[in-house]
């Protein structure tokens, strides 16, 4: 399969253009050309660019000429990175090279006759000798569509080509063979790529020359802000690219020319060998969309606000990185900026700099769908990695954003301009919302998977009697699921349509990942083809062959009444972290059928987007999560404003992998009962059943239980001791017998003459029921972690994704008993005792452990330092010390750190914190009498309007953050990794050495915000090295209260398996602290 290109003609017999591709002169603001206008000096070949199938159709104004459809055969026959090329038109061909005066084919071996024609012989000829029923004496010229010569010029080129016909097929010819002689006066050549702003009909492929063509602007139209019909007519020209540019992406494949056995490679060579007669030769094309694949200010929320000195100019750009000019970016009324670099004969590259406005995008992500970047002083495509540029200034009030840099070719031993015609193609996304309203104008989504997929209405371009249709290639769209799947980035879009089903499908091309993305493996890409059709009855046929080459991706199967019902996904599905790379939405097809888009969406102005309303929280009866929402469309009306209508199809999911209606083959066996995981709606009731049974008189015993100790009747549950006698009020905890178990020793507790301590088990004996449904078995069932549902405690849910409410109150109880830091708050006792905490926060088992600060052993620390030890002795023993079947099998860090610290449980560290900011916010206000954990979950997870009236913020809370919409910055602002940088901004700490050095260094006088964490994280390591080393004498010491002696402590230094096994654990350590965890942390909380 070749990699390179040819080029469409003979170079040394063009002469200079006389008209240019773009907008034409003197209607430069209604007419833009797409077709690259030819003359030559001679008579030239038309040769392929590629192999392909060959559509001819008559000339409109000579009869003497034929124009030519090529139809790439292979979407990545051809590498250039670019965006896959739908058609090459090739006008203006002498007829005389293909068909005769009575139009069929030129005999066989003809002198005038093409390649083409010799090559329809040649395949005629061998389809001959295998069927004996053919009779005719010469091929139909129905194999290059000329039976469709006479059809209205109206209709669809699309449809034609992909029409099913038994008794023809497109001919197919190799790529470097010759079409046809180009008229030497009347010639172009155009590259229409797979876009879907124009759809070509017949009238298209005959003209002469093809221009996109637009009423003369209105008064108060400025460039970039028209009625949006007029500015939907424009966006056509997104469907087309100068050639001059398109083989200038060929600069590492090369580019084939007659007559030269080596392909012509290089910015320098392709220039001066190709680009010399094209006007556009040094133009820089500079293509920006928007996040729903329109151009930058389609939704009018880039130009700024009327009465800004600026308002209208979309971008600053510069070329030095310092000084930088408005632009505005629809030059000429058209929805693309050609620039001109400025002479360079100094360097191999130009830069060009681009600041983009920050009113109704904050933190403007963008991603280089085609660009370079400079490795080694050569310029190479830009790889995935480096295809994200974020915002660098975090300044949210400021007007403009930082400057994102690109590079470009150059070529300083040129005369005059330098720069060769290229092209820069990004996509502006929109990560966060304002804090004023957006535009109307704008599409915006509410859930992630919003405006993802679709048209709505969308049908493949493959024949209507196929069995099965389908297409990929619609499109690009970022998708950030980080928080729902663990993965976020830029996903292919595709469509298919069987008989009985239709599946809109997306896969990961290019992955963000500003940190590390928690919960899975690396996504493995498999590459699609463009499209096609098949005679089976299911999609199957073809989506196996293309997009599921790759060993992680298996076929569900699902029986439904007698018929069986395939859907593609990973091979384990383990909510809500585990994602193959691949979403498929899946519908009936009758459901597809049925759908009728309303009349106040104008799909001329705006493609049908799906979106989905109300995902609701369900289990079915084996605890495993799922939700279930309404499936919806997002468009435009007929004036630009965004509107969106239900469609009356309700979709199920596990974990947003797979999304099917239950008509189309339900993948989730549903079952009445909801065990597992807890609505956070659900829970904040629950707890208050909870406070009303514990919290006042219930027969002769008054339990009268403050904000910690419901807390702790719950915690107990999942991390701590508890005995089973529903039927006995006064049980106690079991406070200091399990290590690990139960890491709060000793915490204080009112006392009473009646019991020691009020812990029981929850059994709700006066109070059994809420909503039908028991509140002990909800709150003491265990949410689907490790596949098993082996989680101590449910999941809370809510828009913000899953949540683990064992880890929330393990970790606020932690807080609130023991401070955590500095030092001196911990152990507040005299100096000579400042190596262990007073006596009522700790139990004497853990004296002599180097582990203090019982939140490392109830929070984020715990679940970075384990992975480490479990790693550690998987490498030294060469088996898993974890017993379960969902064990490693080899040494794998990642694997230990997904099990030890799945997004649920970091979650659950996160809210920890912010519960307590909430706890204390509330409780500063005096006048809260009363104060109840429900009135702290509802603040951090509802809001202060769902707060009951008798309680209130303070009028000046202590804390900047409360509510869970704010989780990361809370932490990180609580644990040392984020700090006010006192203008109303945050500075992230590891990105200041000498900051990130003290905060890491042990606790003094001399630097109060030292928090010793490389310390702390090795420590806690030797007590898990300990922990699983030496569970039953510890177990012994622990349950009898005893000191643990330290020379039963495990040190990694008595390890001799390992030349340095300190400095390897540490390194360990390093590495999941700083590369994984704190980057996750950063990305979510900057």
């Amino acid at each position: 399969m070749p990699s390179t290109a040819h080029f469409f003609t003979d170079p040394s017999k063009l002469n200079a253009q006389l008209t240019s591709y773009g907008p034409v002169s003197g209607n430069e603001n209604t007419e833009y050309m797409v077709a690259s206008k030819l003359q030559f000096s001679s008579e030239a070949d038309a040769i392929a660019v590629c192999t392909g199938y060959v559509f001819l159709q008559p000339h409109a104004t000579d009869n003497s000429l034929v124009n030519l459809d090529l139809l790439p055969m292979l979407a990545d026959q051809i590498e250039n990175n670019y965006t896959a090329v739908k058609y090459f038109i090739y006008r203006g061909l002498k007829k005389s090279n293909i068909l005769t005066g009575s139009d069929a084919f030129l005999a066989e071996s003809h002198p005038d006759a093409s390649d083409l024609v010799n090559s329809i012989w040649q395949q005629y000829n061998m389809l001959k000798t295998l069927v004996s029923t053919i009779d005719s004496t010469s091929p139909n010229t129905a194999a290059v569509g000329w039976d469709t010569s006479s059809n209205p010029g109206t209709d669809s080129l699309n449809e034609l080509l992909n029409a099913d016909n038994s008794d023809f097929q497109l001919a197919a010819i190799q790529a470097g063979q010759t079409l046809a002689k180009f008229d030497m006066l009347n010639a172009g050549f155009e590259v229409m790529l797979e876009e879907h702003f124009y759809e070509p009909d017949l009238a298209y492929v005959r003209a002469a020359d093809f221009k996109i063509t637009t009423t003369t602007p209105q008064s108060g139209d400025i460039p970039g802000n028209q009625p949006i019909a007029k500015m939907r007519q424009r966006e056509a020209i997104l469907n087309f690219m100068d050639p001059a540019a398109w083989y200038m992406t060929f600069f590492k494949a090369g580019v084939n020319i007659p007559d030269d056995a080596e392909p012509v490679k290089g910015f320098d060579a392709l220039y001066t060998t190709l680009l010399s007669t094209f006007i556009t030769r040094n133009t820089l094309y500079l293509d920006i969309r928007n996040e729903n694949s329109y151009s930058l200010n389609y939704y009018n929320d880039n130009e700024g606000q009327t009465g800004d000195s600026d308002y209208g100019e979309h971008i600053q750009v510069s070329w030095d990185g310092t000084t930088f000019a408005f632009a505005n970016y629809y030059k000429d009324y058209w929805p693309i900026l050609t620039l001109s670099p400025p002479a360079n004969t100094t360097t191999e590259f130009n830069e060009l700099h681009v600041k983009f406005r920050k009113i109704y995008n904050p933190e403007p992500l963008l991603y280089a769908d085609y660009a370079v970047e400079l490795i080694s002083d050569t310029l190479i495509n830009i790889s995935s990695s480096m295809k994200f540029k974020q915002e660098t200034n975090p300044v949210l009030a400021a007007t403009w954003s930082s400057s994102f840099t690109f590079k470009l070719p150059n070529n300083p031993a040129a005369s005059g301009n330098t720069a060769p015609a290229f092209p820069i193609k990004l996509m502006n996304i929109r990560q966060k919302n304002p804090d004023i309203a957006l535009p109307s104008t704008v599409v915006q989504k509410e859930h992630f998977l919003d405006n993802a997929f679709g048209p709505a209405n969308y049908v493949p371009d493959v024949a209507a009697g196929s069995s099965t249709q389908w297409v990929s290639g619609l499109g690009k769209k970022f998708i950030d699921g980080r928080n729902e799947m663990g993965v976020s980035g830029i996903f292919e879009m595709g469509m298919g349509i069987s008989s009985t089903e239709v599946s809109f499908f997306a896969s990961i091309i290019d992955e963000y990942r500003p940190g590390i993305t928690l919960g899975r493996s690396q996504v493995k890409k498999s590459t699609p083809e463009t499209g096609g059709k098949s005679q089976s009855s299911s999609l199957i046929a073809e989506l196996k062959k293309t997009w599921f080459k790759d060993r992680n991706f298996e076929l569900q199967k699902q029986e439904l009444s007698g018929s069986t019902f395939y859907i593609m996904d990973q091979k384990t599905l383990d909510p809500p972290t585990n994602f193959s790379g691949l979403i498929n939405l899946v519908i009936s097809k009758s459901e597809y059928d049925a759908i009728t888009i309303p009349s106040n969406l104008d799909t001329t102005i705006h493609a049908p987007l799906l979106s989905f309303q109300s995902f609701s929280m369900e289990s079915d009866n084996n605890q495993v999560p799922y939700r279930k929402a309404a499936l919806k469309v997002n468009g435009a009306t007929s004036s630009g404003t965004k509107t969106t209508a239900g469609l009356g199809v309700d979709l199920l999911t596990f974990n947003y992998g797979i999304l099917n209606s239950e008509a189309a083959g339900n993948v989730v066996e549903l079952e009445e009962a909801v065990n597992g995981i807890i609505t956070v709606n659900g829970f904040i009731e629950m707890l208050k059943v909870v406070e009303d049974v514990y919290g006042e008189r219930e027969g002769i015993f008054d339990f009268g239980d403050n904000l910690i100790e419901i807390c702790t009747r719950l915690r107990v549950h999942y991390y701590g001791g508890e005995q089973d006698m529903p039927d006995v009020y006064d049980l106690k905890d079991n406070v200091y017998g399990k290590i690990f178990n139960n890491s709060i020793p000793m915490a204080e507790y009112m006392v009473d003459l009646i019991f020691d301590r009020k812990l029981e088990r929850l059994p709700f004996t006066t109070r059994a029921l809420f909503s039908g449904v028991n509140v002990y078995d909800q709150l003491t069932s265990h949410g689907n972690e490790n596949a098993v549902k082996d989680n101590p405690s449910p999941y809370l849910v809510n828009d913000l994704g899953y949540v683990d409410l064992g880890q929330v109150l393990y970790g606020f109880e932690s807080i609130f008993y023991q401070p955590h830091y500095p030092p001196s708050s911990i152990f507040p006792t005299p100096p000579s005792d400042m190596d262990k905490p007073p006596s009522n926060t700790f139990s004497p088992s853990y004296e002599n452990f180097p582990v203090k600060i019982v939140n490392d052993l109830a929070g984020w620390l715990a679940n970075i330092a384990i992975p480490a030890t479990e790693y550690f002795l998987h490498v030294r023993d060469d088996a898993s010390p974890i017993k379960q079947d969902y064990a490693p099998t080899t040494p794998n860090l990642q694997a230990y750190y997904d099990i030890s610290a799945p997004i649920v449980d970091l979650n659950g560290n996160a809210d920890s914190i912010g519960i307590l900011w909430a706890y204390e916010v509330l409780n500063e206000n005096i006048n809260n009498e009363g104060l109840k954990l429900s009135d702290v979950f509802t603040l951090y997870y509802k809001g202060e309007t769902f707060l009951r009236p008798e309680i209130a913020l303070p009028s000046s809370p202590s804390h900047p953050f409360y509510t869970a919409g704010n989780r990361w910055k809370i932490f990180a602002l609580f644990f040392g990794f984020m700090v006010d940088d006192g203008v109303g901004g945050y500075i992230w700490v590891p990105d200041s050495p000498t900051l990130w050095a003290a905060v890491k260094s042990p606790y003094s006088s001399s630097n109060p915000i030292g928090k010793d964490y490389d310390n702390r994280l090795f420590f806690y390591s030797e007590f898990w090295l300990t922990r699983r080393e030496s569970t039953k004498s510890l177990g012994i010491y622990l349950l009898s209260n005893m000191k643990y002696p330290d020379f039963l402590i495990n040190h990694f230094s008595d390890n001799t398996d390992f030349t340095q096994p300190v400095l390897w654990i540490k390194n360990v350590l390093n590495d999941l602290f700083e590369t994984k965890f704190l980057s996750f942390v950063k990305n979510l909380a900057m």
